[in-house]
């Protein structure tokens, strides 16, 4: 089975994950769960359809560990990268090494972040 490749959006808050995600889904016109959903501890609100999904930092960490290449991922955006937890910084460590494997092939994969304070990759 062939996967659509997916945009991610990390929040810290599984609130923030809910809410943004509620309302791209408003803004595009789409019913939450299709083209826009999230995923959350207990609760995975995707199918798919699924092109933006917006997810904690503790959800992508158990992503990363089943698939470390994160292959079903085109862009994986870090929200609040400044705010410092042990998920997170184990997080940017796995998707360090991800980005130097991406690198070295030919596929093209995205890790911006958003950080008032630092660098992280």
């Amino acid at each position: 089975m062939m996967m659509n490749m997916e945009e991610l959006l990390m929040f810290r808050s599984r609130v923030a994950a809910m809410s943004v995600a509620k309302r791209v889904a408003e803004e595009f016109g789409c019913l939450l769960g299709q083209e826009v959903g999230y995923t959350i501890r207990f609760e995975d609100c995707t199918s798919n359809e699924t092109v933006i999904k917006y997810m904690t930092d503790g959800m992508l960490l158990r992503e990363s560990l089943v698939d470390g290449e994160m292959r079903s991922y085109s862009c994986i955006m870090l929200d609040e990268a400044h705010e410092r937890s042990i998920s997170k910084d184990v997080l940017f460590g796995l998707l360090k090494e991800t980005v130097k494997v991406m690198q070295r092939t030919t596929t093209t994969f995205y890790v911006p972040k958003q950080s008032c304070t630092h660098s992280i990759l």
